[in-house]
């Protein structure tokens, strides 16, 4: 399991829904009553009510329908707001049509915002990847980069985010040589952008940490990982689940290389952590009961010709 792929929206969607919203709601300045329902719909997922903001999504969608007819572009951004609220509730065979009929809609409008279009394209390439249909996402994660260099330059935070989520479709898919530069370029503009302390670039630096564990080449694959521990501390707390996974993630690291004292080290402070976290399952905990009983297993294995193996949370 990758760090939070799948429980941490923030990377794939939810930065590119807040900004859908600011976009519809910009749009609506003319219409006092429209303006004040999309506000409505952004207090309630901040609140975190995502059942009435569904509701008052859906009602939004049936009276811009009423007002504009099905092609307008202010139906569009309805669809993908909609959209959003599904992808962010899990419900995806809700979430992809409508997403879809947004890049319908937008193109019959024959008004093509290409801000719009691409934050749709990123958020539908990211409901592809957390069903690992990785082969659907790519070629969206491909038009949104472009769009977003297109608009903004090849520096922006946008391109930083797309670039990071491209190259773990490509890491998913096993296209490590083509993932690295990706995941280094991410790095750099997220850095740049957000600050090298930002939870932005730990996520990134697990990612690519992931990909040289898994080429084992464990001396950077450690660096980067300690690194993104010494960030997700500061930022998200020493007892956070961001510390616990990194934390489980470096242990791995030092028993793909023997290493079984400080493989044992980390496992501790992750078993610590993951006794106060009700997210992370006893299965992942009891999956290496004894970090140092796998080490030595390992080392007799390798004497019998075995190759060495590493996995990422």
């Amino acid at each position: 399991m990758e760090i939070l792929n799948k429980n941490h929206l923030h990377r794939w969607t939810f930065i590119f829904l807040i900004s859908v919203f600011f976009v519809f709601i910009s749009s609506c300045i003319t219409e006092t009553g429209r303006k004040s329902y999309n506000l409505q719909i952004v207090r309630l997922l901040q609140e975190n009510k995502l059942e009435e903001a569904e509701e008052a999504a859906k009602n939004n969608l049936e009276n811009t329908v009423k007002q504009h007819g099905k092609s307008h572009i202010k139906v569009a951004e309805s669809l993908a707001v909609l959209a959003d609220i599904y992808h962010l509730k899990g419900q995806y065979r809700h979430a992809e049509p409508l997403y879809v009929q947004a890049l319908k809609t937008l193109k019959e409008s024959g008004d093509i915002q290409k801000s719009l279009a691409a934050e749709i394209l990123y958020n539908l390439a990211g409901l592809y990847q957390e069903q690992a249909k990785y082969s659907m996402a790519a070629p969206l994660l491909s038009r949104a980069l472009l769009i977003w260099e297109d608009m903004y330059g090849e520096n922006h935070a946008y391109v930083g985010k797309t670039l990071d989520m491209l190259a773990d479709n490509l890491k998913k898919q096993g296209h490590l040589q083509r993932a690295e530069p990706l995941f280094i370029r991410a790095v750099t503009i997220l850095e740049k952008t957000y600050g090298n302390e930002s939870p932005e670039v730990g996520y990134t630096l697990n990612s690519l940490a992931g990909l040289y564990g898994i080429q084992e080449r464990y001396f950077e694959a450690s660096r980067l990982y300690i690194q993104s521990l010494r960030i997700m501390e500061k930022v998200m707390g020493p007892d956070s689940l961001e510390v616990a996974v990194t934390l489980r993630n470096i242990s791995n690291v030092y028993r793909a290389q023997g290493d079984c004292m400080q493989a044992d080290q980390y496992l501790e402070r992750y078993n610590k952590i993951s006794d106060k976290i009700p997210g992370i399952k006893d299965s992942l905990r009891a999956e290496v009961p004894s970090v140092t009983g796998m080490c030595l297993k390992k080392m007799v294995n390798a004497d019998t010709g075995s190759s060495k193996s590493f996995q990422t949370l």
